[in-house]
């Protein structure tokens, strides 16, 4: 990742800064709800003939609730983008910090488009206090 700092004043205290960089994910669990409610069966293969919430209910005699282990659906990596800006304040022996950004995976979740195609994304909010490990 790279990380540009911009200070804001003069003794250096303040800053602001920009990251940018690569990530890689790992899937490590993965679960469906199929709930009752939003279950929707159709009398026709168009979709277009709803058979009623009720009928389907009386007819399985219980709800559908369920939890679906659907990691075996879904790529185990991804690779994709993050980036974020915000301001770092010196404070102590590291700096206190607070930032806004976001990341987006290149890869589509689903291994097949039969359950649709959707990309990992995320907008993030972090708020810190940051310790140096190696100082120059």
């Amino acid at each position: 990742m790279a990380k540009f700092n911009f200070p804001l004043n003069q003794n250096q205290r303040l800053k602001f800064f920009v990251q940018a960089g690569p990530f890689i994910s790992f899937l490590v669990g993965a679960k469906q709800l199929v709930k009752t409610a939003d279950l929707k069966v159709y009398l026709d293969k168009a979709g277009q003939q709803q058979i009623p919430p009720e009928a389907v209910a009386a007819f399985f005699g219980t709800k559908l609730d369920t939890a679906i282990n659907a990691k075996g659906e879904l790529h185990k990596t991804n690779v994709g983008v993050q980036g974020a800006i915000g301001l770092s304040y010196n404070f102590g022996p590291g700096k206190l910090f607070i930032e806004g950004g976001g990341n987006y995976g290149f890869i589509d979740m689903q291994k097949g488009a039969e359950h649709g195609k959707n990309r990992i994304g995320a907008a993030t909010v972090a708020l810190g206090y940051a310790l140096s490990i190696w100082e120059r």
